[in-house]
């Protein structure tokens, strides 16, 4: 393979990697945007299992308290009838925000 080839071949192989990592940056900066823009009375959604709280991934919640700037939030967790499940609190990346194309999904849950 001549010079000029192997350049070009570098440089593409570079150029993909560089699109690649942007993308990886930008999506993270997306994540980390939706996670600051959560705020008091919000509605979330658990992104992981929470046993000791008798809480499981996708359960939904109301952040009652957002704490140092946005790092972390008080979450209360309920039943359909407003009874507590648990008041949580948690860091920004153990919830998200709802979307507008979600459905709530019920399951029945023991309250202490």
């Amino acid at each position: 393979m001549g010079r000029a080839r192997r350049f070009a071949a570098r440089d593409l192989i570079e150029g993909k990697a560089r699109n690649e990592t942007a993308k990886r940056g930008q999506s993270l900066r997306a994540s980390q945007k939706d996670h600051m823009m959560i705020k008091e009375l919000d509605s979330v959604v658990l992104t992981a299992d929470l046993p000791e709280h008798r809480l499981t991934k996708g359960d939904i919640g109301t952040v009652v308290l957002v704490h140092e700037g946005g790092r972390g939030c008080t979450v209360e967790f309920m039943t359909l009838t407003g009874d507590t499940v648990a008041v949580v609190t948690l860091f920004t990346d153990q919830v998200r925000k709802t979307a507008k194309d979600e459905i709530a999904h019920a399951r029945p849950v023991a309250i202490a």
